[in-house]
């Protein structure tokens, strides 16, 4: 779940939460909540959620661990880049945690039906 949407969820529900998308279409809405962080929902085409993209950008506050979203921590590469997957087949669902590398790193916590 982020900010109250989650997989299944119907488009209309999910634009309830989140508000206004600065870009909207019936497969995607794209939402800039500050200049920190930005998500992105993917829609199926009976209009419900597939997928959910957020991105935290170097300043953001609250950022999650890999550990908080993953339940485990995730090894940070030499370049201090890091990506973790994790399958849950019985919920449906795969979720990620991506961080790029260098001193102002984007992190990215996507979660995904499995088709």
């Amino acid at each position: 779940e982020v900010r109250g949407v989650h997989i299944g969820m119907a488009a209309d529900e999910a634009r309830k939460k989140l508000g206004t998308p600065r870009d909207k279409s019936a497969e995607q809405d794209f939402y800039v909540f500050n200049d920190n962080e930005a998500v992105q929902v993917y829609y199926d085409k009976t209009g419900a959620v597939t997928a959910i993209s957020v991105d935290f950008m170097s300043g953001a506050n609250g950022v999650p661990t890999p550990k908080e979203i993953l339940g485990s921590d995730a090894e940070a590469k030499a370049d201090g880049s890091i990506f973790k997957r994790v399958d849950y087949p019985k919920a449906g669902y795969w979720v990620s945690y991506s961080r790029t590398a260098g001193s102002d790193p984007t992190i990215t916590i996507t979660i995904q039906k499995i088709r």
